[in-house]
């Protein structure tokens, strides 16, 4: 994979996927990292998930070779908002080592393979419903007196007959 992008569009998706992906000491390691692949319509697919909670965002970049990879959200965010404004070029070698070059930058660090990260289930279009944020805003308020702040315990609901 080799690909060129703008800094401020490419951290600004590793911020918002990256967030989602390294919350919490994960049990499978691949957890911790995000997962960029190129797609058809020469974009950029950025997706990090814990299996609980996925989110997947399409970015514009200008894509010189298709292929996809695997970095530690940690490591790529840290490095990716250091850089200096403008262009950033980001090449995958057969080992799956990726070199990060922006400026007089240059940076190389391992990812792991695409085949090991989870798939997020496909949405259907038309299968998603609107709310007014006004409204999802007012339910959680009203609810919130119920939230359990104790991780350790899980909460079961039982429904009456």
């Amino acid at each position: 994979m080799e690909i060129r992008i703008q800094k401020a569009v490419f951290v600004k998706a590793v911020g918002l996927v990256g967030g989602v992906s390294a919350q919490r000491a994960n049990t499978l390691p691949i957890l911790g990292n995000i997962l960029f692949e190129t797609t058809k319509d020469k974009k950029l697919r950025v997706v990090g998930t814990d299996l609980e909670v996925g989110i997947s965002t399409t970015i514009p970049a200008e894509v010189l070779k298709e292929g996809s990879i695997t970095i530690p959200s940690k490591k790529i965010y840290e490095i990716v908002r250091e850089l200096a404004e403008g262009e950033i070029e980001i090449t995958v070698a057969k080992n799956n080592a990726v070199n990060i070059k922006a400026g007089k930058a240059y940076f190389k660090i391992m990812g792991l393979p695409k085949e090991d990260f989870p798939k997020l289930p496909e949405c259907a279009e038309g299968e998603g419903i609107e709310i007014e944020q006004a409204v999802v805003k007012e339910g959680l308020s009203l609810t919130s007196f119920a939230i359990s702040y104790d991780e350790t315990r899980y909460v079961a609901v039982l429904k009456g007959k």
